[in-house]
């Protein structure tokens, strides 16, 4: 019997589900573990047009599944409404209807304008477009821009101390020609935050401050080398939570409910990335492979990045990641040979019924190689977002000075750069993989940093709901984050490729390294892995070991070419991987029986490969199979 006076309920409200969990003390010590959870369609748009409508069927669902009476109808013949005798603590994110939209004005756009797209990023945004002099846009047309736009906000910054503020007023002047108007609320004014040149404030305050609503936060990019993000993006959110989420249908209701500030889900996201990177003293890196989009989120010597891939899902999307990645790539990651026809109209078919899932594993195989190669896609853009950037000063405007901005724009970052020491693996398609290892395959094909790195599968989607919650109460958000949530997979050691001219070098490795596993409490384990190849040594979750791993040649595994590398290693539900793949792409032409091959011996080795299954030679027969069986 739960004790309904310590439960503590905690919703996502996102753009199509909203997400309710119930957590409750448990066992004799009384940890927080997950008592239920419950999703309901989010219903901000017609013909609901209240948040809260949803949530008060999601609520009720886990009324259902764990404890009678978290509704009840305050007066006779009321609607239902949440009993706070019954909930000790209530929180909430959002990111419904779409999230907190804003547009972006900057300078220029791989200095001010970047920056303060990774603000508005940072703070948990969607960035509509992102305005700058050298977006090879006419005036015209970034008027147009703008007048066609209905953001939650505006973020404008540019002018660095000491340079000139031309661009930056002709933007106020667009503003207030355009009229622009919010998506939600009726005679509610734009808010629009500045973020530049200390020596316009006051004069961009004025000539705004008669249309739209004004907030002036110090300057994000005071010169060419210095970034100050964190004010501005306390400035976004404040001004989400104080003023936009009221704007939008049912949220006043909502806030009446929670004991705290529903911020936004992204947001969330950050806090609990934090916490873990506090506690753990890694650097994390987080995928969220949705649908039609997928986020990156990391977290690096303190420093919280987040991309948003916006075209790049496993549904949706399906068909662009095919675009950008090329067939032959998606095709590559196959366990079974496939024609270039067949390929496409599989991806063609998912494109068109997005919320099927897959009833065969050569389906279910099509979709983890997408995701492989969304994740790793999107990873690449993060890495371009994260990149400190240096360059000259910005003081003019001329195509000159543009063009010696973009020729000194420096080399993206390297995963390697970012020393991630936790990959965590999130989205519907990666936790609930029928074998945990299949999830642990497309993390290892899509990112590879190199040394040791503990890979984590988010089993629940509750990272937003922990997130919100560490605000408050860390200590419980952690118990929940380690108990029910996080799911270790292991240990994944993998060489490092070296540079070469501003692009990855594949050294010839012609002998396999030596792996010696000490577990701690006593037992040793040895593997000799042969390149390109992967081993498993078992490790199970909960236990740690030394890991000393002897390279050959040239090889990096974390100490330095030809050194050997020793790494403190964590188990899971895979063990410790030895993976010992340099560079696992297929770079060639059409992949061939013997790639197919190739991927089915690392699946087998890393226990990702069904148990008495052969792949079929026709695609089409295995399907016929399937549904002849049914």
């Amino acid at each position: 019997m739960l004790d309904p006076t310590s439960l503590i309920l905690l919703t996502d409200v996102g753009s199509t589900t909203t997400k309710a969990v119930l957590l409750a003390p448990s066992g004799p010590g009384g940890a927080y573990r997950l008592a239920a959870r419950a999703d309901a369609a989010t219903t901000v748009e017609l013909p609901d047009e209240n948040v809260v409508v949803g949530v008060r069927r999601a609520v009720s669902e886990l009324g259902r599944r764990a404890v009678a009476g978290l509704l009840s109808p305050i007066s006779r013949g009321a609607r239902l409404e949440l009993d706070r005798s019954q909930v000790r603590t209530y929180l909430s994110t959002s990111s419904a209807g779409g999230g907190l939209q804003v547009m972006v004005c900057g300078v220029m756009r791989r200095l001010t304008a970047r920056s303060a797209e990774q603000a508005a990023l940072g703070a948990g945004a969607i960035v509509l477009d992102v305005l700058a002099v050298d977006d090879d846009r006419t005036p015209l047309e970034r008027f147009r821009a703008i007048s066609a736009a209905r953001p939650d906000m505006v973020l404008v910054a540019g002018g660095m101390d000491g340079g000139t503020p031309r661009f930056v007023l002709e933007t106020c002047d667009f503003l207030n020609l355009s009229e622009m108007r919010p998506r939600f609320g009726k005679g509610y004014r734009l808010p629009i935050v500045f973020a530049g040149a200390e020596s316009v404030r006051e004069l961009v305050a004025e000539m705004l401050s008669r249309r739209y609503d004004v907030l002036l936060a110090p300057n994000l990019r005071p010169d060419v080398s210095r970034e100050n993000l964190e004010p501005v993006r306390r400035a976004i959110v404040e001004i989400f939570e104080g003023h936009v989420m009221k704007q939008a249908p049912g949220y006043e209701e909502l806030l009446s409910w929670v004991d705290g500030p529903v911020i936004p889900t992204p947001v969330a996201v950050g806090l609990i990335l934090k916490l873990l990177s506090d506690r753990e003293g890694l650097n994390v890196l987080c995928m969220d492979l949705g649908g039609a989009t997928t986020d990156v989120f990391s977290f690096v010597d303190g420093k919280f990045t987040r991309s948003v891939s916006a075209n790049l899902g496993v549904s949706y999307s399906s068909s662009n990641v095919m675009a950008q990645a090329g067939p032959a790539r998606i095709a590559s990651w196959l366990p079974f040979a496939i024609t270039e026809d067949d390929l496409r109209d599989e991806i063609g078919g998912k494109t068109l019924h997005p919320t099927t899932i897959p009833q065969t594993l050569p389906e279910l195989f099509l979709e983890q190689a997408l995701a492989t190669e969304a994740i790793r896609l999107a990873t690449e853009q993060h890495l371009d977002v994260y990149q400190p950037d240096r360059g000259p000063r910005e003081l003019s405007f001329g195509r000159e000075q543009a063009k010696l901005i973009k020729d000194a724009e420096p080399e993206p970052a390297t995963l390697a750069e970012l020393r991630p020491g936790m990959i965590i693996g999130s989205g519907g398609l990666l936790a609930s993989a029928p074998q945990r290892a299949q999830a642990a395959m497309i993390l290892l094909n899509a990112v590879r940093p190199g040394g040791a790195v503990r890979l984590f599968v988010d089993s629940v989607f509750m990272l937003p709901h922990l997130g919100i919650l560490s605000q408050t109460e860390p200590a419980i958000a952690t118990e929940v984050l380690d108990a029910d949530c996080l799911i270790p997979l292991g240990t994944a050691v993998q060489p490092r490729a070296p540079e070469a001219k501003g692009r990855r070098a594949v050294p010839h490795v012609d002998a396999p390294v030596t792996a010696l596993l000490t577990v701690s409490g006593g037992g040793k384990l040895e593997a000799r892995v042969a390149p390109g190849d992967i081993a498993v040594l078992p490790l199970a979750a909960g236990l740690e070991g030394e890991l000393s791993i002897r390279p050959h040649g040239s090889q990096d595994f974390g100490a330095g070419p030809g050194n050997v590398a020793t790494h403190m290693v964590l188990g899971g539900v895979v063990g410790l991987v030895i993976d010992n793949r340099v560079n696992p792409h297929h770079d060639g032409g059409w992949p061939g029986p013997e790639r197919a091959q190739q991927v089915r011996r690392w699946m087998e080795a890393l226990g990702a490969w069904p148990e008495g299954w052969d792949p079929p030679r026709d695609i089409d027969a295995e399907r016929a199979s399937e549904v002849s069986v049914q």
